[in-house]
């Protein structure tokens, strides 16, 4: 083989290899947790606090995919409500976390976020 030869094929092998190598990190890519598939994973983590009810003073950590700033430790102010920042204030007090979660979704929902999703951790104690 001549050596425009070799060099013809030392490049068609190394495009081939940039290929395989790009096709298997979208592969990878495709096997990425989603939403979807985490948030069922995270509720039934807090499954046996699925009856617990809260109250003000209390300590949440919420996780939330599509809603930037969202996510952190929260405490449950005195009048019962959780300061989201600029996400506004909704009603905690009397909630299971289950129930708040949805009342944050709907929220996020009402400010553009229809995509949110939220879990809600209270503090174990």
């Amino acid at each position: 083989m001549g050596a425009g030869m070799k060099h013809m094929a030392n490049g068609h092998f190394i495009r081939l290899m940039v290929i395989a190598l790009a096709a298997g990190g979208l592969a990878a890519c495709s096997s990425m947790p989603t939403p979807d598939t985490v948030v069922p994973e995270v509720s039934a983590f807090h499954a046996p606090l699925q009856s617990h009810v809260l109250k003000a003073g209390e300590r949440v950590t919420l996780v939330a995919f599509n809603a930037d700033g969202v996510s952190g430790d929260y405490v449950i102010g005195k009048d019962g409500t959780l300061d989201l920042g600029r996400y506004g204030k909704v009603a905690a007090d009397g909630l299971t976390a289950p129930q708040l979660e949805e009342v944050i979704t709907a929220a996020l929902a009402g400010r553009g976020l229809t995509e949110a999703r939220v879990s809600v951790m209270p503090e174990a104690g």
